[in-house]
């Protein structure tokens, strides 16, 4: 579905031209077999720290330099809807 401009403005963020957000949340089974609910939306400034923790940890590639906040920051101030979380 199509993100109100009032919404934007509430979650702080511009969405690109075209971009809709999933009409309905996903689902995932955790580690204890249950269902836990989840939705994805667009990072915002306060996800970044995690967001660094979670590739840091998961990073793969060790001889490709490390990202930084600044780095990150950058790209959500020219394109608010580049990085999703759940």
């Amino acid at each position: 579905m199509d993100v109100p401009l009032a919404e934007q403005d509430r979650l702080g963020v511009r969405m690109a031209p075209g971009f809709r957000l999933p009409r309905k949340r996903g689902c995932s089974t955790g580690q204890d077999g249950l269902m836990t609910r989840f939705a994805v939306r667009p990072a915002g400034l306060d996800d970044v720290d995690a967001v660094l923790d979670l590739w840091r940890s998961a990073a793969e590639n060790e001889s490709r330099p490390a990202d930084t906040r600044e780095a990150v920051f950058a790209v959500l101030e020219r394109d608010p809807a580049a990085l999703l979380v759940a």
